[in-house]
């Protein structure tokens, strides 16, 4: 079981860093722990997204309210997570204050073994984050995590997919044909390098294959 520690470079000035850029690919925010079903998709997808962190103690609006969890308790959601995970997702946790509160970080690692999987009582999940939210990754999306690890870091795509996905979100090849005025073959064949390269991801919604 992964243990809290104190002792990582999470400083204050970090999560106020995270928290000021809001939720996205990367981050996720919770007033307090929920389900450990839920807590294992969010780890997850953010797994299965390159990697990134959960932050305990923070409003959706990015209030700092602080979470007063006890270190035993967050050790034994950790162990529950990495139970319901296939196979397990990587967290280490750290705690720091904020203002006074304490905030409970949980970093999840995206670069040991994807594809994530989350036994729920819905079935067998493959979760990927869209923005902020969670859907179930397509097929091409699990076919490159099987193959390569999603890249961690700044994502760098092109200028133009970079803007049209700040406007719009996420966005489907004959959005981004009619951006770069390409073919919607070549716009797709595009974009699916880029989800095997790990920098964008991919999920189907009803008939739709989404690319964010």
């Amino acid at each position: 079981m992964t243990q809290p520690t104190g002792q990582g470079g999470t400083t204050p000035e970090l999560v106020r860093a995270w928290i000021a850029r809001g939720e996205d690919r990367a981050t996720e925010f919770k007033l307090r722990p929920t389900a450990a079903r839920k807590m294992a998709v969010e780890c997850a997808g953010l797994a299965n997204s390159g990697g990134g962190r959960l932050l305990l103690g923070i409003r959706d609006d990015g209030e700092v309210a602080g979470c007063d969890i006890s270190r035993s308790d967050i050790a034994e959601l950790v162990g529950r997570i990495r139970a319901l995970t296939e196979p397990p997702v990587p967290v280490q946790v750290e705690f720091c204050r904020i203002d006074g509160r304490r905030v409970v970080v949980l970093h999840i690692r995206g670069d040991i073994s994807p594809p994530y999987e989350v036994d729920t009582a819905a079935g067998r999940r493959c979760p990927v984050r869209a923005g902020e939210h969670n859907m179930e990754a397509s097929a091409l999306m699990r076919r490159s995590l099987s193959r390569v690890a999603a890249a961690g870091g700044e994502r760098r795509l092109p200028p133009r997919l970079r803007q049209l996905l700040q406007r719009q979100g996420r966005l489907t090849a004959p959005d981004y044909a009619r951006c770069c005025n390409m073919s919607a073959r070549r716009a797709r064949r595009e974009l699916v390098r880029l989800v095997r390269e790990g920098r964008l991801t991919s999920y189907c919604d009803g008939p739709h294959e989404y690319f964010c």
